[in-house]
């Protein structure tokens, strides 16, 4: 058996493998285009959480509006129009409000999806 050939088989695999994986984006890199999103909280560790993870999303330009529910660990926010949101750099902002905060914060987003707006009604109910 040749150990030479074996070995640089093996790293030649994992080169081809670990280059492969590093081109699948993630949920992180994705580009949020406008319109309204719901997402989950990792960790709301206090009840000063959910006010500093609204503040931080409605502090980035392209959010036009943003609230939390403590409870529910559910960010609601707003992309506004003409304007895109990349995921990785509001998790950035994101993660410097956690370590701001301490205490085992975590506000990671995950679960992100697009919601439809809410309709309202022009016609007033007789």
């Amino acid at each position: 058996m040749n150990w030479n050939k074996m070995i640089g088989t093996v790293l030649m695999l994992f080169a081809v493998v670990s280059t492969s994986f590093a081109a699948i984006p993630t949920a992180k890199d994705r580009t949020l285009s406008p319109g309204a999103y719901k997402a989950k909280v990792k960790v709301l560790a206090c009840g000063g959480c959910g006010p500093l993870v609204q503040k931080t999303l409605a502090a980035d330009p392209a959010v036009e509006s943003a609230s939390v529910d403590q409870e529910t660990r559910t960010a609601t926010f707003t992309v506004k129009k003409g304007s895109r949101v990349n995921l990785t750099s509001l998790q950035k902002e994101l993660d410097a409000a956690a370590q701001q905060m301490g205490m085992g914060a975590d506000y990671g987003l995950y679960d992100v999806k697009k919601v439809a707006a809410k309709k309202t009604s022009s016609n007033p109910k007789k």
